[in-house]
Parts: structure tokens; C-alpha cells; sequence
């Protein structure tokens, strides 16, 4: 099998039914009456084609030959002052990060959560637009209204003009400005119906897909082949290995960044940041839960609810740490899967000091009588008033995975298992803000659940994800309550000496 790179695809031919079919079975095709957004492998009358960035994968992975090489643009890295954004100065990785973009144009930049991934951006098209000049207009895909609005708020912070920003999510449509952020579902359905969003999206010079570990085919494919940028770079909060074809062909969302952006150029690791003291440096305390590694089959819903959501031991044993925190003046945030479960926990708790907060900034908590209450938040104000310290323990399902930006965390309990490596690394980056008013250390506890085998495997990848990221676990629950022993002592040291 052939291929040749024409723009943005890559386009087979001379090739058997059988190659076909493998790289068929490779990109997802979903049978002979597929969709396109259900595939990355596309047709156009008879002609066969992908995205040019997998292009190294394909070659790699099956006998595809390609007849010419990617056209690759440099431009010189340009000099940047640390003081190019307003407000802030900006870290060395951080002006390498806008250098590598500005000059390759094109890649995958991984910056873990905390380390001023979106100042990145910000100063990437900062220089392009009033720099360079050569950009006149950009587009930030995200994929949630609550990213939109925090990097609308950036944008304006670091001293750009309201009228330059604009944004696409649900009835909001401000389509006349140099720089769109878009929400992903919003962008699809006015591709498809608005023409004035048709146009940003196929006009921008400059495309920047954020969070793009959570990047899914079936919605992002007719975006992305819509548009025809001169730049293309997709920023993720975890870490993208090229050289790993098995691990990206297993979602289509990690080929289809690949094949969007071509490579990574730009790998920030979390230990770095923590040596530097950039971020908080994280200890993490596995807590065994007792149990016999049951193999019984049944629906991984049914094994959940039973050893997760519904275990009294393991919620008391929750409830019992968010305490233990709680006592020495630690705030707590309470990351579970299910709003069922959360509300288990609350029920134990039943602290006029502890809040569960779900989709569309739901919230739940109990007076000082033991009544509950639901209600709306907003987030800017429920953000300072737990950092003033009305709230203790905050407890939140996927609201919380991303974007939220409560630095005054101390405390981390993983109540919720799982084994997804994007929502463990958000989850964690959740905790490991800079501390302005404490020791900068994080502390996370997380369990091993001997209840079925199905959970203890997902303990199992945990863990190697934490020794990965070389963050150092305790040994047992001496060492852990000796660390936060230490911590307060170290603390009411520094007051004295103040």
C-alpha cells in the first residue's frame, strides 16, 4: 500500500483489499455505510484518506509506504521576556513551550494540571497576533463551558481587550472577534448550521485544541477536518508518547490528535514542577480495605455499587479521613464517580461544613440541625469561601476533573476507584496547587479494594500511574499520620518564628 501526504490528508492507493482492510480495522472504520464522524478514515469519490499526522504511525504500524515527506515549516524560535504577559512572569519551560509552538507550528504540548498550561496559550497567540502579526484570526477548541469561561477570564486578566475575545457555547455566539473559544458541541452543530461560525472554523490561521486527552472522534472529526490552519497545536494535561502506537491506537480521540497535530514537541513532567516548588509535592497512602478477591462475574455496575458506592466500611473509613484532615485544619477535597455515592457520604458526614457540588454546580449540604439543603452555586463565589474557610470538606464527581482552581486544598481522598489515566492525573492535579499559606505538600489517600478482582486491578494501575510520575507512597499508616505530625509542627515553627 502506498501514500502520498496532499495539505492536511494522506491519501492511499495502490493497495490489495486485505491492506485496505487492515488499515480499515486500524482507524475505526464502522462497516461500509459508516458515518463519517465515527471514523478516521475517510472517503471522497473512491479515495481513501486520513490525517496527515499518522502518517509516521501508519507507516510503523502496517506495510504503508509513504512517496513523499510531510512539508515541515520552521521559523527561528523568537526571544520572549519573561515579562511578555501582563500581570505575571513567566516560567523558563513556559517561554520554551511558546518558542517550540511559534517555530514548529505544529504538535502536541503535555503540561500536567498546575503548571500554567493556559498562560502558555495565551502568550502563544499574544505573540502571533501582536508580535509576529501574521495571525489575524485563532480559534481555542475546549471541551466544557466551565474551560470556555476560565480562559475568556484569563484572556482578559493578562490584558487583552474584551472586544478581541470572543466565545461559542450554548446561546452564546460573539463570532466577530480575533480570538474564538469554542466548546466543542456548540462548534459541530454551527459548522454545520451557523455560517459565521462555518467561517472562524475554516478560516483561523491558528487552531489550538485544549485538554486534548479528552479529545473524541465522533465529535471532533468534522471540526477538525473543517479546519485549515497555518497553526495546529493540541495542549494536554497528561503525558503523549508518539513512540507508543498500541497505547494511542487503543481510542480513536489519541489518533485523531495525532493526526492533527502530527508529533509532540513540548513534554513538561510533574516532577520537575515539584522540584522547583512550582506545584505542591504530593505523598500518596494506599488504605486496605479488608476482603477476599472475589472472581464472581456479573455487570461491572452491579460489582460497583456493592464494593464501592454502597461498602458502609469503606465510606465510614472516608468519612473518617475527611475528619482526620478536617481536625488539623487541612481543606479536603472528596473526589467520587457518582452523585449516589457522593450523597452516601454526605449523609455520614452530615457537617454543616462539608459540601457536595455535581453537574451544572449542583449543590448539596446539611445545616446545623441536619437538614439538607440543594441549590445552585456559583463558582467564583463558592472558590472564596472555601478558601476564606466557610467550607472544610468538599466532595464533587467529574464537575471537578478539570478546571477548577482551588489552591487551598491540602488534602485529596480518591473515594471513587476507577483506573481511567486521564481522570486519576486531573484528579490528582486537583490537589497539588501551590500552597500560599502552608506547607507545600499535598496529601492524598487512596484505597486498595480486595473486594472483587475487577477492583483491585484497577488499584493496580493506580499505583504504577503514582510510581510513573515517581510520587513517593507511604509505607503504611505510621509513616502517614508521622508525615502530617511533622507538617503541623512544622507549621506552628514557622508561626513562631514569624
Amino acid at each position: 500500500m502506498l501514500a502520498k501526504i496532499e495539505g492536511k490528508k494522506l491519501l492511499f492507493f495502490e493497495y490489495t483489499q486485505d491492506e485496505l482492510d487492515e488499515v480499515k480495522k486500524l482507524l475505526f472504520w464502522e462497516g461500509d455505510d459508516y458515518h463519517p464522524s465515527e471514523t478516521l478514515l475517510l472517503e471522497e469519490d473512491g479515495q481513501f484518506y486520513t490525517f496527515w499526522g499518522l502518517h509516521d504511525l501508519l507507516t510503523k504500524k502496517l506495510k504503508v509506504k509513504l512517496v513523499n515527506s510531510p512539508l515541515e515549516s520552521y521559523d527561528p524560535y523568537p526571544g520572549i521576556p519573561k515579562d511578555f504577559l501582563q500581570g505575571i512572569s513567566l516560567y523558563d519551560y513556559q517561554i520554551a513551550a511558546i518558542r517550540k509552538c511559534v517555530s514548529l507550528k505544529r504538535g502536541i504540548v503535555s503540561m500536567p494540571t498546575a503548571s500554567g498550561k493556559t498562560e502558555v496559550v495565551i502568550g502563544l497567540l499574544q505573540y502571533l497576533f501582536r508580535d509576529d502579526k501574521r495571525v489575524k484570526q485563532a480559534l481555542i477548541v475546549v471541551p466544557t463551558f466551565g474551560l470556555a469561561e476560565q480562559f475568556y477570564e484569563r484572556f482578559i486578566l493578562r490584558g487583552f481587550p474584551p472586544d478581541f475575545v470572543g466565545r461559542i457555547h450554548g446561546e452564546c455566539r460573539d463570532v466577530d472577534k480575533p480570538v474564538t473559544i469554542g466548546v466543542i458541541n456548540s462548534l459541530v452543530r454551527g459548522y454545520r448550521e451557523v455560517p459565521e461560525i462555518r467561517r472562524i472554523i475554516e478560516e483561523s490561521q491558528a487552531v489550538i485544541f485544549d485538554e486534548c486527552q479528552h479529545i473524541q472522534a465522533n465529535t471532533y472529526v468534522e471540526v477538525a477536518l473543517g479546519t485549515n490552519s497555518d497553526y495546529t497545536l493540541c495542549f494536554s494535561g497528561t503525558p503523549f508518547h508518539a513512540d507508543d502506537a498500541d497505547e494511542i491506537l487503543e481510542t480513536s480521540g489519541d489518533t485523531l490528535t495525532l493526526g492533527l497535530a502530527g508529533k509532540p514537541i513540548f513534554e513538561l513532567r510533574q516532577k520537575y514542577l515539584v522540584d522547583k516548588g512550582i506545584i505542591a509535592r504530593p505523598f500518596v497512602f494506599f488504605k486496605s480495605l479488608p476482603g477476599q478477591l472475589s472472581k464472581y462475574p456479573g455487570r461491572f455496575n452491579d460489582i460497583y455499587k456493592t464494593h464501592v458506592v454502597n461498602n458502609l466500611t469503606r465510606n465510614e473509613l472516608i468519612v473518617k479521613y475527611a475528619k482526620k484532615f478536617q481536625e488539623i485544619n487541612f481543606p479536603t477535597l472528596i473526589l467520587v464517580q457518582r452523585k449516589e455515592h457522593a450523597l452516601n457520604l454526605m449523609e455520614i458526614l452530615k457537617d454543616p461544613k462539608a459540601i457536595f457540588i455535581s453537574g451544572g454546580a449542583k449543590a448539596v449540604s446539611y445545616d446545623s440541625n441536619g437538614l439538607m439543603d440543594e441549590y445552585i452555586i456559583d463558582y467564583n463565589t463558592f472558590r472564596n469561601d472555601f478558601e476564606e474557610g466557610k467550607w472544610d470538606i468538599l466532595i464533587a464527581t467529574q464537575v471537578a476533573d478539570e478546571g477548577w482552581d482551588i489552591p487551598a486544598i491540602q488534602a485529596l481522598i480518591m473515594a471513587g476507584a476507577g483506573k481511567s489515566k486521564i481522570k486519576q492525573l486531573q484528579r490528582l492535579g486537583r490537589a497539588v496547587r501551590k500552597k500560599k499559606d502552608s506547607i507545600n505538600h499535598a496529601y492524598v489517600v487512596d484505597f486498595i479494594d480486595r473486594g472483587h478482582i475487577y477492583l483491585f486491578a484497577q488499584y493496580k494501575k493506580r499505583r504504577k500511574r503514582y510510581e510513573d510520575l515517581e510520587i513517593e507512597i507511604l509505607a503504611d499508616e505510621m509513616e502517614f499520620n508521622r508525615l502530617l505530625f511533622w507538617h503541623q509542627e512544622k507549621l506552628k515553627e514557622e508561626g513562631n518564628n514569624d
